[in-house]
Parts: structure tokens; C-alpha cells; sequence
């Protein structure tokens, strides 16, 4: 993950810029949720972690959205700085734009 060991060179405002570029290009800009988590991997993927916008106090749609990986929200997602799912991911389709390409979990 970045930061830790084998970290590249690039600065924290470089990165920061990568990962806004990034949730931008996913769709989740501007969406309310729980989680937040942005790491990046070894590789240079990004791994961001999306919640489900869901109320604690009562089950309700936005808290089924998390169930499907056609949908981007309660998930740990992995992309890359442009937005693309990864052919690697366990759910890849074959189409990177896809929601269901870039779930990682």
C-alpha cells in the first residue's frame, strides 16, 4: 500500500490529485458515504473503500444497493488512477468502465 515499504517517489499533493481524478472518474464523487479508505497498491492501483449511504436504525434500499456488484457503493474498490477496473479483479467482465470490473470486495 502506499506509504508503506517500496512506496514511490511521488509527493502527497501528486497523489492526492491522482485520487480525486480518480473517485471523479469512478462516479462517487459527491456521494454520502460511510467509508473513505483511498491506499494505493504496489502495483499502482488504487484500492478505495465506498459505504452504503444506509441509515443504522432501519434496513432499507440504499442498504441492499451493497449486494450487487453492479452497484459501486459498500464495497472495497480497485482501480486504476483513471478510473478503469482492473482485469485482475475477482468480478472483471471484460469491460473496464463496467461497475462489476472494479470491485475488489
Amino acid at each position: 500500500m502506499y506509504g508503506g515499504r517500496g512506496a514511490d517517489a511521488r509527493s502527497l499533493p501528486a497523489v492526492a490529485t491522482e485520487a480525486r481524478q480518480a473517485i471523479e472518474a469512478a462516479g462517487l464523487a459527491g456521494t454520502a458515504t460511510g467509508g473513505g479508505a483511498i491506499r494505493f497498491g504496489a502495483d499502482g492501483s488504487m484500492f478505495l473503500t465506498t459505504g452504503d449511504a444506509a441509515h443504522f436504525d432501519t434496513v432499507n434500499d440504499n442498504a441492499l444497493r451493497a449486494q450487487s456488484t453492479s452497484s459501486l457503493v459498500g464495497k472495497m474498490l480497485r482501480i486504476t488512477t483513471g478510473g478503469a477496473g482492473l482485469p485482475t479483479n475477482p468480478f472483471w467482465n471484460g469491460d473496464a468502465a463496467a461497475s462489476r470490473s472494479k470491485v475488489w470486495a
